[in-house]
């Protein structure tokens, strides 16, 4: 497609920074270069203390479809998400962190996916492939949350690898501020009432870096307690799709999921810390017993 800078974009590329001069103008590039050209891209940095920002504007001064905002105040992840979807005028919200890539081809293929399915809310390339089907596979919410609950954590993806229609996007109100789990939460309350498409992996290039958010959470406690509260509400939820069956194997597949993950404190002699995450599970002895021994 022509560039033409005066068309109003049918995607928005969001792209939130924070100290990222390392990375940010292989991203940047990466969407240059991308087959599909009718997109804007918005770049917004949350108060690098580098030079991410000098960098971003030189590719703004070269290209009327970059776009750059600084925060006056360090906002957060979840939160700067949401700053940078608010300055976006496409259809589609693509998101593209500024330490990871976009392949040339990845942007049409989502925007397809989503405008040969109509009724589809958003899209997601997966970490798995499901070669039951050729891509991309139009799933209902009955599909997801059996799959997501009782398989294998198909909407458990970063921001990067999804594609979201704008006014679907603003009628959740974006991301919650919950830390570890904005993301996910987001992709559950989407998935769970409208359909979504599944689309190949590797679409985007994630790098590993110590920096990178996954990387920190690695070795922070409370992930494990967030993300266990989180998929505990929407089981036993009223709202998610599921039986009565697959609500309670769900459970007690995370249950006995979150109990063996936290046998690594005994296993350290760590009986505190182990004592403290039960507790703040809120887990009952009953529960415990039924997930270990079912």
């Amino acid at each position: 497609m022509e560039n033409n800078p005066d068309t109003t974009p049918l995607v928005s590329i969001l792209m939130t920074a924070y100290n990222r001069q390392q990375f940010v103008a292989e991203a940047i590039l990466s969407v240059l270069a991308s087959t599909y050209q009718n997109w804007e891209l918005i770049i917004v940095d949350d108060g690098s203390k580098d030079h991410t920002v000098v960098i971003a504007k030189k590719y703004e001064a070269q290209d009327k479809r970059i776009k750059v905002y600084v925060n006056e105040e360090n906002l957060g992840d979840y939160n700067n998400r949401n700053r940078a979807a608010s300055y976006a005028q496409g259809v589609y919200l693509k998101y593209l962190d500024a330490d990871d890539l976009i392949y040339p081809h990845s942007l049409q293929i989502m925007i397809d996916s989503l405008e040969k399915n109509s009724e589809a809310a958003m899209a997601l390339s997966q970490n798995i492939i499901d070669d039951y089907k050729a891509y991309p596979i139009l799933v209902d919410s009955f599909y997801i949350a059996k799959i997501h609950f009782l398989k294998r954590a198909i909407i458990s993806v970063g921001p990067s690898a999804s594609i979201i229609r704008r006014e679907i996007f603003e009628e959740f109100c974006g991301f919650s501020s919950k830390q570890f789990a904005g993301d996910t939460e987001l992709w559950m309350k989407i998935s769970f009432k409208y359909p979504i498409v599944l689309l190949q992996p590797s679409l985007v290039w994630w790098r590993i870096h110590e920096g990178q958010q996954s990387e920190i959470e690695k070795k922070d406690s409370n992930v494990a307690i967030v993300r266990y509260n989180l998929n505990k509400y929407y089981i036993l939820n009223m709202n998610t799709p599921l039986s009565m069956i697959d609500r309670t194997l769900a459970f007690k597949k995370l249950n006995r999921r979150f109990i063996t993950n936290q046998l690594r404190y005994i296993i350290k002699g760590d009986f505190s810390s182990f004592l403290t995450n039960l507790k703040v599970s809120k887990l009952k002895f009953i529960e415990m017993l039924s997930a270990i021994f079912h």
